[in-house]
């Protein structure tokens, strides 16, 4: 178990282990880039070609992040950023190829340092395993 999920009401909270790291990106070269680091980080890659369908994603199942590509067209991943924080309080969000985020979502540069990436899923992990050890 990588992250978890803590939601729930005043009187109840459920904890939810989740594996799955999103990456949206129509680039097939930002996700082959990211897909054998995030499975070697023990996560389960899934994919969304659009902001839209990765909110629609989060929104059928837990995430423990979802890793946006900048450069899209129409519903940006900034849009969906915002979205997705707003929705999903436990949920990180990550932008590539922005020097600034929206508001409680985290940047990453791009072209990707994959040492960048490592490091902050490794982040993510220490994260997971202390509210894991507070569960």
């Amino acid at each position: 178990m990588y992250r978890l999920l803590i939601s729930g009401t005043v009187n109840a909270i459920s904890v939810i282990a989740m594996r799955e790291l999103l990456v949206c990106s129509y680039d097939p070269i930002f996700i082959k880039s990211l897909g054998g680091l995030i499975r070697q980080e023990g996560y389960e890659m899934l994919v969304a070609d659009h902001p839209a369908l990765a909110v629609r994603m989060a929104f059928e199942r837990p995430l423990a992040a979802v890793i946006m590509d900048s450069e899209v067209i129409g519903f940006s991943a900034g849009d969906a950023a915002s979205a997705l924080t707003n929705s999903f309080e436990h949920l990180t969000v990550i932008i590539s190829g922005r020097t600034k985020a929206p508001s409680g979502a985290l940047s990453i540069s791009k072209p990707l340092d994959l040492q960048e990436v490592k490091d902050l899923l490794a982040g993510l992990r220490g994260v997971q395993e202390l509210t894991e050890r507070r569960a």
